[in-house]
C-alpha cells in the first residue's frame, strides 16, 4: 500500500514539474526552459517588462494574421530555400560573430512558419510574414516569453541582412546571415599533444 502512495506522489510531482518548467503546451509545443536569451539568438528584450512583451505580442498577432490573409497565397519567397546561418550580430555597440554565435540558424518554411536553433539542435519556432513589396519581415515566436520583431531585409544572393525596426524596439540591432544547406557544424576540438 505504501509503495502505491509513493509512486502516485512521485508521478504527481513529475507531472507537475514537467508542466511548470519543462515543455509547455501551445502552438508548436516547443516552449523551452532555457532563458530567452539562450534559446533565441535574436533576443533583444533585456529589461523589457513582461506586460509590454505581451502587449506587443497581441498587437503583432493581429498584424501578422492580417498580412498573411491579405497577401497572395501563391507567392514564394527566396527566404524559404535552405537554412540561414548567423554570421554577425550587432546590438547597440556590441558585435558578436564567429564561435560566439553558437551555430545559430533560422529556417523559413512554407505556410509562414519558421524554426531556429543552435548547430543541429532546434530550439524554437513561430510564425513569420515577408512583405516582398516593402521588404519587411515580421516574426512572432511560439514561445509567449519572446517579444515579436520586425526587420527591414536586404538580400543579395546568399547573403541576408536584417535591420531592426522601431515598432518593437529593435532599431538598435542588425544581423548578417548566409544561406547554407543543412545546419552549422560544431567545431572539432584540437587534438591533444
Amino acid at each position: 500500500m505504501n509503495h502505491k502512495i509513493f509512486f502516485f506522489l512521485l508521478s504527481v510531482i513529475i507531472f507537475h514539474s514537467c508542466k511548470e518548467g519543462g515543455i509547455s503546451p501551445g502552438k508548436g509545443g516547443n516552449v523551452s526552459v532555457l532563458p530567452v536569451i539562450d534559446q533565441y539568438m535574436l533576443s533583444n528584450q533585456d529589461g523589457m517588462k513582461d506586460s509590454l512583451v505581451q502587449a506587443h505580442r497581441r498587437a503583432a498577432e493581429v498584424i501578422i494574421n492580417n498580412r498573411i490573409k491579405t497577401s497572395a497565397q501563391t507567392t514564394t519567397n527566396a527566404l524559404e530555400k535552405d537554412n540561414w546561418h548567423y554570421e554577425a550580430f550587432l546590438k547597440g555597440s556590441n558585435m558578436t560573430f564567429g564561435s560566439d554565435l553558437k551555430g545559430g540558424w533560422i529556417d523559413f518554411k512554407e505556410q509562414n512558419n519558421y524554426s531556429y536553433g543552435s548547430f543541429d539542435q532546434p530550439l524554437g519556432g513561430g510564425k513569420y510574414h515577408l512583405d516582398t513589396d516593402k521588404n519587411l519581415l515580421i516574426l512572432v515566436d511560439a514561445d509567449s516569453r519572446v517579444k515579436p520583431q520586425e526587420f527591414q531585409i536586404m538580400q543579395n544572393g546568399d547573403g541576408l541582412v536584417l535591420v531592426g525596426q522601431p515598432i518593437y524596439a529593435d532599431n538598435n540591432m542588425q544581423v548578417k546571415l548566409n544561406r547554407k544547406a543543412g545546419f552549422p557544424v560544431k567545431p572539432t576540438a584540437p587534438p591533444l599533444q
